[in-house]
């Protein structure tokens, strides 16, 4: 009975170890009144068993005890050897209770007795449904297995990535970490160079110096890779054929498997990552994809990443320049300011009386203040560039802050309004800016600059209103509780 026999119900691929075609019948037809159609294949010898178990994939495993040239353990062994996870049942006329505890303890599934064959489509339904469970279990744990690879990959790739922001230098620890968690033998990146409308090698890891001296003369235009790019339009990952692998890689390097990965700037690929194997037996699998996928991904960004930083640092370079240049052109007529104003308090032109020289003294302090601001603005882009020092000295809270309120008492009883402000007597020590001579500075000219405006604009009556106007004396208490919530904002809390 080597034909397969036919019949209509559940499809089963029946592997029977049996000398008698006659009992191997009643099997069979027991078989199909439980509702199976088996397509049956009997064997009498081991190496007709090795045989069968070699060019096909067996549900089920029938297997007599007693044959004249074979034995059923010997058979159980052979199965074991070749298709563990198939079940195998001992189909035998007369068995001992010893014997079945033997069979079982070797890894018999079950065994049922010629005579009482109406167990055997019950034990069979059972131990396929045994089959289809501990394969279950199994495909999640490889799977949970290529998962747990893959996010392990990816985590080195990302740490890797993100610790580098130089372009060259990404490049390369990129190339190096593909090399390592994809565990090929070599890596190199292309990228696209706009100017000579050509892909060109930039990086490279694991080449012999040959490899490395052809990689730097490569420039491979796009239309040789339009087979590849094609590929690359639809996944981030790619298997080089031969003649898409010829132009990218050395002679040495397509003998072997190559895998391409993309390198995008949105939608646009701009470059490629190529990890070689040398030895052709050993391709890219379904976890090798995955991890490129995802080396795609992050690659692309770190890319992005550093571009964005690259064309920052240029812009940041050009405003401290700006900012620089602009200083020095707002201190000459500031200078200039000053000296006058000097003269004019020293009486130059002239005597002046209490108020003018008050007028002066304020406009000299202003003027101070404005010129540290300049100082200021230029000693930020003398920092952002690493050429001046950071000199700060301790300043009392309390005495900056009457010293801020009295420099704008005249504009309080210009608006009839009388500044006073409460503050503890615990108030922390702050510090503040050194001028470049050693000297303490006034105050810290951006902050000062600050609060002065928002005292005056709390001092200041509103625009077009007459004093006796009714809303004229709304607008200045609802200034004076602005300014009693600004000094209690500006004031730490205990």
């Amino acid at each position: 009975m080597n034909a397969p026999s036919r019949g209509s119900g559940i499809p089963l691929r029946v592997l029977m170890i049996e000398d008698s075609p006659a009992d191997a019948e009643l099997v069979l037809a027991q078989l199909r009144r439980g509702g199976y159609a088996p397509a049956a294949h009997r064997v009498e010898t081991a190496v007709a068993l090795r045989a069968a178990l070699a060019s096909e994939a067996w549900e089920c495993v029938l297997s007599d005890y007693e044959l004249p040239r074979f034995g059923g353990l010997a058979a159980l062994q052979i199965v074991r050897e070749m298709q563990d996870d198939v079940p195998f049942i001992v189909v035998s006329g007369a068995i001992g209770e010893d014997t079945a505890v033997a069979v079982m303890r070797a890894g018999a599934h079950d065994y049922v007795m010629k005579d009482t064959l109406a167990r055997l489509c019950p034990a069979i339904t059972r131990e396929l449904r045994d089959v289809a469970v501990r394969r279950e279990r199994r495909h999640a744990a490889l799977a949970l297995e290529a998962d747990s690879t893959v996010a392990a990959a990816l985590n080195r790739v990302g740490r890797g990535l993100i610790a580098v922001v130089a372009v060259p230098s990404l490049l390369s620890t990129l190339c190096e970490i593909t090399a390592a968690v994809l565990r090929c033998d070599s890596s190199h990146t292309l990228l696209w160079d706009h100017a000579g409308e050509v892909f060109r090698p930039i990086a490279t890891y694991g080449a012999t110096p040959e490899a490395q001296a052809m990689a730097r003369a490569m420039a491979v235009p796009r239309t040789i890779l339009d087979e590849l790019l094609t590929a690359l339009e639809h996944d981030d990952v790619a298997h080089c054929t031969p003649s898409a692998a010829a132009p990218l890689c050395t002679p040495h390097q397509q003998a072997g498997r190559q895998l391409c990965i993309a390198l995008r700037r949105g939608a646009e690929v701009i470059g490629m990552q190529v990890a070689s194997r040398c030895d052709a037996a050993h391709p890219f699998g379904a976890v090798a994809l995955r991890i490129g996928r995802g080396i795609a991904q992050i690659a692309s960004l770190a890319l992005e990443q550093a571009r964005v930083r690259q064309e920052l640092e240029q812009s940041n370079r050009l405003k401290s320049d700006f900012v620089a240049t602009m200083s020095h052109e707002l201190r000459t007529p500031l200078h200039i300011i000053l000296g006058y104003t000097d003269l004019l308090r020293e009486g130059e032109f002239g005597p002046l009386c209490a108020a003018q020289r008050d007028a002066l003294q304020r406009i000299e302090r202003s003027g101070a203040v404005l010129l540290e601001l300049v100082n200021a603005t230029l000693d930020l882009s003398r920092l952002e560039r690493g050429l001046a020092p950071v000199d700060v000295e301790p300043i009392a809270l309390g005495t900056w802050l009457h010293g801020l309120v009295n420099e704008d008492e005249g504009l309080g009883r210009k608006a009839e309004i009388a500044f006073c402000i409460e503050l503890a007597d615990d108030l922390p020590i702050v510090h503040r800016p050194r001028q470049a001579d050693g000297h303490p500075s006034q105050h810290h000219p951006q902050r000062v600059q600050v609060h002065r405006q928002r005292l005056r604009d709390a001092a200041r009556p509103a625009r077009g209103r007459r004093r006796g106007d009714r809303r004229f004396g709304h607008r200045r208490r609802h200034r004076t509780r602005d300014l009693a919530n600004y000094l209690r904002a500006v004031s730490p809390r205990r």
